[in-house]
This record gives C-alpha cells, structure tokens and sequence, in this order.
C-alpha cells in the first residue's frame, strides 16, 4: 500500500442496463440526460422570455453578435457554475435561480463602466482589490493580460476587483495606471481577503480512524485560505497538513500529526473530487502538503484499483527528514 492509504472508487461498477442515460460529460451532475434537459429547455425559455435567440453547445451559451450588443450578457457565457446551482435545488425553483443568474451578470457589466470611472483614482480601487485561485486551463484566454502569479503549486493567482454582483479579472492595463508594483498590489488585496472570507472549520468525522476539517461558508475566497497560513493553524498539525480547494467556497484539510494522517489522504482526495464535480463553483482537484508558508502537491490517480498517490521527490524528501 506504500505511505499512502487507498479508498476504492465505488464509481467502478460494470454498466448497469436499466440505469438513465446520462447527461453531457460537462454536465455530470444532473445524473441523467432528461434532467440536464429540463436544465436547458429552462434556460432557453428565460431567454425566449427576454426576446434573444440563443446557441447553446458543450456548456456554453452563444449570442449572435448583432442580438449581444443591445444587451448586457456579452457573446459568450458559461453554464458549469448555474448548473451546478440548480443541480442541488428542486427544479421548481430554477426560473428563479436563472433569472437571477443572469441579472447579476447583467449588472457586473455596468460593473465594469464603474470601474474603469475610478481607474484614476487608487484610493477608491484599493478597498475592492482582492485575489481568487484559479486552474490555469480554466482562465487561459486571460491569462496573457491578466494580473497573476503562481503561490500555490500548479494555480494561478489572479488579482481581482471585487465589486457587489461580480468579481472582475485586472488586466495588465488597467494596473499600469495605479502607481503602485504588482507586488504591492497583491499584499493590498491578500490583506482584503479578512473580511472577505466567511469560512469557519467544522470537523468531520469519516469513521473512527479519520476526520477531515470543511471549511465552507457562502463566500467566493473561502478557496484563498491557501493563501493565508495564520489561518490555517488551528487545522495544521506537528508536520503541517494536507489541503485542497475543491471549490471556490470550500477549503479541506487534515492536520499532519503522524502517520495516521497519510492513510486519511485518500480519504480528502477522494472528497475532493467529489465537490469539485458537483460544485457549485468547482476549482481544483489537487490536493497539497503544507506546513507555513512551504506548499508542496501530491499528485494521483484513480484506477480501478482506487485511489493511488505518487509523492514527489520533494515530499519523499521531506518525509525522511521527518523520520
């Protein structure tokens, strides 16, 4: 078994005839096709109600470009996280949470002509600055223009403007006009995250032998804790830990006490992908060690032999160092 305890994939089962056909890959959540098609027969008709003609294919809402310009959505929106929403609500409150969906991405384009008005002016942009973890794959079309840098092994750090109905990436541009270096402008909005994260650790317990610490709440940067080693203490053990963000909303952790702890990694690997499948807000599925400020990710794989995990030099290092 190696240092590291395996959890079976209960997922692995032969096909079974009678089951509903699923949903599209993307979609998973909704567990069967007729439900995600219920989904988007709903969405069709919130934008039938709003008079717009719209194209959606692999999660992705398309908006003719001539129907776009005289209304605030833009050409292009992603469906992953409103899905996610209604997939754990009944479906008779999705009208609600879809029309509610799209007003607050209605409202973070008259966002933006706030923003850009208070561009020349710092000390009214510096109080809405703030820092969301992301994939890097997920937000490779901003990428290039974007304000970020890698804190935790294998995510991007974006720097964000937090506003009351959306979060807007800063570009490279608009941060030239403020005056002060990237670096400062990340201490500025690492600072911010205080009264912006809600989550408060709750201890699970999976059986005897296991707990894992949920730190969850309603807040987008709950997610950021990776960011915030002080905070992350009182779930820290003599060796430090291991943690995950599996959605922007909820942080996992095991404290690192002994080696009882890495027999409860499969465990966290296996909440891990659990939540950041069904959302909302899916981020990550990786899963690191940490202790201070050190990160270091444990990559795996789930086989139909179940979880297996492949420690790195580094943590391989570390490990003897602690023996």
């Amino acid at each position: 078994m190696g240092l590291f305890g395996k959890k079976k994939d209960k997922g692995n089962k032969p096909p079974n005839p009678a089951a509903p056909e699923p949903p599209p890959n993307w979609a998973a959540y909704f567990n069967s096709s007729d439900r995600y098609e219920r989904f988007e027969s709903a969405v069709r008709n919130f934008f039938k109600s709003q008079g717009v003609k719209v194209l959606i294919t692999d999660g992705v809402i398309l908006i003719p470009p001539e129907v776009s310009k005289n209304h605030p959505w833009g050409k292009e929106m992603g469906l992953t996280n409103l899905g996610q929403i209604c997939a754990q609500a009944d479906e008779s409150k999705w009208p609600q949470l879809i029309s509610d969906h799209f007003a607050r991405l209605g409202r973070g384009h008259e966002e933006i002509k706030e923003l850009e008005a208070l561009d020349s002016d710092f000390d009214q942009i510096a109080p809405h600055l703030s820092v969301r973890l992301y994939e890097p794959g997920d937000v490779k079309k901003v990428l290039d223009a974007a304000v970020w840098r890698e804190d935790i092994p294998g995510l991007a750090t974006m720097l964000c403007l937090d506003m009351p109905d959306s979060i807007h990436t800063v570009t490279l541009e608009r941060a030239k006009k403020w005056g002060p270096s990237g670096a400062d402008l990340f201490d500025i909005a690492i600072a911010n995250l205080e009264r912006l994260i809600d989550a408060e650790p709750q201890k699970t317990e999976i059986d005897e032998n296991i707990s894992i610490w949920m730190m969850g709440g309603d807040s987008l940067y709950n997610a950021s804790l990776l960011l915030l080693p002080e905070r992350l203490e009182g779930v820290t053990g003599k060796h430090g830990g291991f943690i995950s963000a599996p959605t922007r909303h909820l942080t996992l952790a095991i404290p690192f006490d002994d080696a009882s702890a890495l027999n409860a990694v499969a465990a966290l690997i296996h909440f891990t992908v659990n939540f950041e499948r069904d959302g909302p807000g899916s981020l990550s599925r990786r899963v690191w060690w940490h202790r201070g400020t050190e990160r270091i990710e444990l990559p795996y794989e789930i086989t139909d032999k179940g979880i297996e995990v492949h420690p790195t030099p580094d943590f391989v290092k570390i490990m003897e160092e602690l023996a």
